[in-house]
This record gives structure tokens, sequence and C-alpha cells, in this order.
């Protein structure tokens, strides 16, 4: 009995190891979209589109679902299946669920919701600097506002370098004596004090190149995807675990603020459509529901390292 209890733990530790190695194969590729999903990033004023999102293209007639099955997710797919028939000691109840009441299991609530915790605040800073990409086009064009009114009548452009030389060739040709020299040289004066202006613009510009490049908009709903996926399963999974164990619920804050935080998600979830259509209104909503789930996350913590604590004392491995 002894050697068949030694033989299941080892196979349940290759198996593990199998598993976990089958999802960081996998996980990268299955949460992007097929293909190129953003055709182009967006210009400077663009609101942001479903249509620029490649989301119902219709597969090649020569793909099949098994040739995209990497071999790695079969071996995982078994070796959870060997852990689930093998590992039949688990000690938090008298063993009778098996390794559904260890804690293996029982830990998984609280890795994920760690994770969570922290993909949370990943994808709060890649929303907000998503925002500021989709507003930077009418921040540009106020800054462009500031430029000086010049004797023409016309609007100083940006940059002013092209303006001074284009000042200087017209001040060259002139008679000295031309009232119009002075006007432009008034011109000149006014383009000299408002290099604050320009060096904003630059700014700006510079600030709007870097957030392209970081593909803030894709990896934001990359990470809101995720949340959404994996909090609401752990949120599931760590009652029934709970359960399974003890043999009833242990209603308190933590599982009232918890229930909040997945109806909480699904709210903010369901903003998108409304956000894509433009309006503010459920812009600002999506981001006061978000930052709301942030800090109740964060209260979430400490209730949560309480409960993680019992379930080390009260179960064993597997």
């Amino acid at each position: 009995r002894k050697m068949k209890k030694s033989f299941a733990k080892t196979l349940s530790f290759l198996s593990t190891f199998a598993a976990t190695l089958s999802f960081t194969q996998i996980a990268p590729n299955a949460l992007r979209f097929r293909g190129n999903a953003i055709e182009s990033h967006l210009k400077p004023n663009e609101e942001f589109s479903i249509d620029s999102l490649k989301l119902f293209e219709k597969p090649a007639q020569n793909d099949k679902i098994s040739d995209k099955i990497s071999p790695v997710f079969k071996i995982g797919s078994l070796s959870l299946l060997s852990i689930l028939l093998t590992a039949n000691e688990a000690s938090a109840k008298g063993g009778e669920y098996g390794i559904w009441e260890g804690r293996s299991f029982a830990l998984l609530h609280p890795i994920i919701m760690g994770s969570m915790f922290a993909v949370s605040g990943y994808a709060a800073i890649l929303g907000l600097k998503w925002r500021e990409l989709r507003t930077m086009g009418k921040a540009i064009n106020l800054v462009k506002e500031k430029g000086p009114m010049l004797s023409s009548g016309q609007r100083a452009k940006i940059p002013f370098s092209d303006e001074i030389s284009s000042i200087n060739r017209q001040i060259s040709i002139m008679d000295p004596n031309n009232p119009k020299v002075k006007a432009l040289k008034n011109d000149l004066a006014l383009l000299t004090t408002n290099k604050s202006v320009e060096e904003e613009y630059n700014s700006l510009v510079d600030r709007r190149k870097t957030l392209t490049k970081q593909n803030v908009r894709e990896r934001h709903y990359e990470m809101g995807s995720i949340l959404l996926a994996l909090g609401v399963f752990a949120a599931i999974e760590g009652p029934v675990n709970t359960y399974i164990r003890a043999g009833k619920l242990f209603p308190g804050p933590h599982l009232y603020v918890g229930a909040g935080i997945v109806v909480l998600w699904a709210l903010a979830a369901a903003l998108v459509q409304d956000m894509q259509r433009g309006n503010e209104y459920a812009r600002y909503a999506h981001i006061g529901i978000n930052f709301g789930i942030l800090g109740l996350f964060a209260w979430q913590v400490n209730t949560g390292l309480q409960i993680t604590e019992k379930v080390l004392q009260f179960t064993k491995f597997p």
C-alpha cells in the first residue's frame, strides 16, 4: 500500500509538471486574436471601432481544428486526467472526494486571485494609457491653437522654425524702411517668446508615438479578457472547493465582497459596446467601476490571507 501511495504521488507530481508546461505553451497563443487582429494603429482622432478588428474572419477551408491542437496540449490533458484518477488521498474531510478536497485545489483560488489582483492593476494602467492615446489628437490640436497670431492674420504653424525662416527671407528682400519690416520683426519676437508652445507640442507628439508602439489598446483588451475569464472561474471554484472540504460555506465579508466583484466585472464588460460607439458616460462608468474593483480587491487581501492560513493548517497535499 505504501508503494502504491508513493507511486501515485510521484505520478501526480510529474503529471502536474506536464500540465503546467502545456499551459505555458498554449496560453500565450490561445489568448490572442486569430491572425493579425489589428489591421493598423488608429489615427490621432480616430475612435475605437469594432470594424478595425478581424474578429469574424473565416478560416481557410484547409484549416483543421485537429491540426491546430498542440501535442503538448494533448499531453497536458492526459496528465490532468491522470492526476484526478490516481491521487486518491487528500485529507481535509476524510478523503472521500479525493484530490478535490486536498491542498492543491484549495490553493488554486488564492493563487489565481492573487494573480488577478496584479492583472487588475496592470489592466488599469493600460486602460489609462489607451484613453490618453485615444484623446491625444484633441490635446495636440488644442496646443496648436496656442500658437501666436501673426501680422498676416494667420496663426503660426508648428514647427516655428519654419515660420521664422520664412519671415527672415521676407525681411532680407525688403527695404529696411518698409513698414512691413517692423510687423515681421514683431512676428519674430512673438515666435521666440512662444517657444514653450512648440516644446509642448513636440512632447505630445513623442508621447503619442511611444504609446502607439506599446499597443496599449490590444494589451488592455487581452488583460481584460484574462481577468474576466480566470476571475469568474476562480470566484466560483473557491466556494465550491470550500463546500467540498468543509461540507458548508462560511458567509462573511470575503464571500460577499467577492460576489460583488464578480458582478462589477460583468457590468464593466457590458459597457464595452457603448464605449466602442463613443459613449463618454459608458467610458467614465467603466473606469469608475474598475477602480472600485481594485479597491475591493485590495481590501480582500487581508481576509484572503487569513483564509489561506486556515487552508494550510487543515489540509495537506495533494
